[in-house]
């Protein structure tokens, strides 16, 4: 008898999104955070972060991810899966997209849903949906450079 696997996939009802715009007091320069965290779902948070210098997407969770890199794979409403390596955050608990961040961003901003799947180290794969209705106005009304995108 073959043993059972078991695959957890956590499907939203809905992803609320927030934003913070915080200042760094050293350099005054500001940094805008996006999160999208799912209604009764205990899981990761998929973050936009713009500082002056640079676009970030990552996961930010609350179980260790590993050392250095982790694979994830998403998927962007029927599109095909794609996998890649995401760089782990010195603290352990955040994935950061290795790819082009600005691409990444313009494709979540046109599709409904993304899964993201990933298997943190001694745990089970886990799989997480996240809807982008509210996404764009959140980014808006942050003053997200939107012409970037």
């Amino acid at each position: 008898m073959m043993p059972l696997a078991i695959l957890l996939i956590a499907v939203p009802t809905q992803t609320y999104w927030y934003s913070s715009v915080v200042a760094d007091p050293l350099t005054d320069q500001t940094m805008v955070i996006v999160i999208g965290e799912n209604a009764g779902v205990s899981g990761p948070g998929l973050c936009v972060r713009l500082t002056p210098s640079e676009l970030s997407l990552y996961l930010s969770t609350s179980m260790h991810l590993g050392e250095t890199t982790i694979p994830v794979t998403w998927r962007f409403d029927a599109g095909e899966p794609s996998t890649s390596n995401w760089t782990i955050s010195t603290s352990g608990r955040s994935a950061i997209y290795a790819g082009d961040a600005w691409t990444a961003l313009r494709t979540l901003l046109r599709s409904e849903r993304v899964l993201i799947g990933f298997t943190p180290p001694g745990h089970n794969r886990r799989t997480f949906a996240f809807h982008t209705e509210g996404l764009r106005e959140e980014l808006v009304s942050s003053n997200f450079p939107m012409m970037f995108l």
